[in-house]
């Protein structure tokens, strides 16, 4: 085999490879205590509320989802939020990136 077919397999099997990978990720949505922050992926609350501050967590690629949502939710309760809406996850270049909108519900309704 010459060197400009080896050249040429040495470029595509490698991009084969990596085109055809498949990652499965789950995250446990639900909260375990009526203390933790509620999420809210699509939905919006039922009570009203306020926009408290947007926040968004960057981390390796190999941070597991979990790990990032309770960050996130942790991160939200130091703010003062009771619920994150609109949170979205995804992948950036080799890194992975969560984020949402911190809120407070508007416990004075008229």
């Amino acid at each position: 085999m010459n060197l400009q077919k080896k050249m040429v397999l040495a470029f595509f099997f490698p991009l084969l490879y990596l085109t055809n990978c498949t990652f499965v990720t789950k995250v446990k949505l639900q909260r375990s205590s009526s203390q933790e922050v509620e999420v809210f992926m699509k939905q919006m609350p039922p009570q009203s509320f306020v926009e408290i501050k947007y926040i968004r967590i960057n981390a390796p690629i190999w941070k597991k989802a979990n790990t990032l949502l309770q960050k996130l939710k942790e991160n939200a309760k130091q703010e003062g939020a009771d619920a994150l809406i609109n949170v979205t996850y995804d992948f950036q270049s080799r890194r992975t990136t969560i984020s949402g909108l911190a809120i407070k519900y508007n416990l004075t309704e008229k």
